[in-house]
């Protein structure tokens, strides 16, 4: 029974050190930090709540804002420099969702307050998505050459034909009878001789005229007689 007593004793005292340190900030300097998760608060009439979430450049951070049906509360999500990037002014009891990329490293703030009076408990979740890394895989191939000789052995046939002409020289022999071309042999001889002859005989004619003809063209030489002196 000692020993339960102080275990709630010590719960209890867990609990109240949560509370104090859960309580949003009342301005910039004061703003809670927060990480990923999910986080349930209240907001009184007239409070304005600070929180601080520290992002680095390309990760994003989205923010969801749940409240009751009858309550209309709006949420803004400012730079490290204090300017409203993004903000969420839905009707009353509509969720509020918000995104921002982060252009550069430092503290981004989220302003949570009542609109027209409204209070109430809400819930708040943060989400950080950091960019997608990029894994660069390199992937050595070896590649071996491998060279492959094929032997290749072919048998050229080649036929060759031969061509040959033959000439056939026939030669027909015939016997001519004899008896008669002789006969002719005979009479052409014969009037070769005849024509011969007679061809001897003018030219000797040829030739006696010819000489007659000579003695009688020349002059003959007469002597004159001398008178004798007694």
């Amino acid at each position: 029974m000692k020993y339960l007593v102080l275990f709630l004793a010590l719960a209890a005292l867990a609990t109240a050190d949560a509370q104090q340190l859960s309580q949003p900030g009342a301005n910039f300097a004061t703003a809670l930090p927060l990480t990923a998760g999910e986080y349930v608060f209240r907001l009184d009439e007239g409070d304005i709540h600070y929180f601080r979430v520290d992002l680095r450049k390309g990760e994003t951070l989205l923010v969801a804002l749940r409240m009751p049906t009858t309550q209309d509360f709006d949420i803004f999500i400012l730079d490290p420099f204090r300017q409203i990037i993004d903000q969420g002014i839905r009707p009353a009891g509509l969720t509020e969702r918000l995104g921002y990329l982060a252009v550069e490293d430092g503290p981004h703030y989220i302003v949570v307050l009542g609109f027209a009076g409204s209070s109430g408990i809400y819930t708040l979740s943060i989400s950080v998505m950091r960019p997608a890394t990029v894994t660069e895989t390199v992937t050595a191939t070896v590649t071996s050459k491998i060279v492959e000789v094929e032997t290749s052995i072919s048998f050229a046939t080649r036929t060759v034909t031969e061509e040959r002409v033959l000439t056939y020289t026939v030669t027909d022999v015939r016997e001519v009878e004899k008896a008669p071309w002789a006969l002719v042999g005979f009479a052409v001889l014969g009037l070769a001789v005849i024509a011969a002859g007679i061809s001897l005989s003018n030219s000797i004619e040829r030739f006696r005229v010819a000489g007659v003809g000579k003695g009688e063209s020349q002059p003959s030489s007469t002597t004159t007689p001398q008178p004798s002196q007694e």
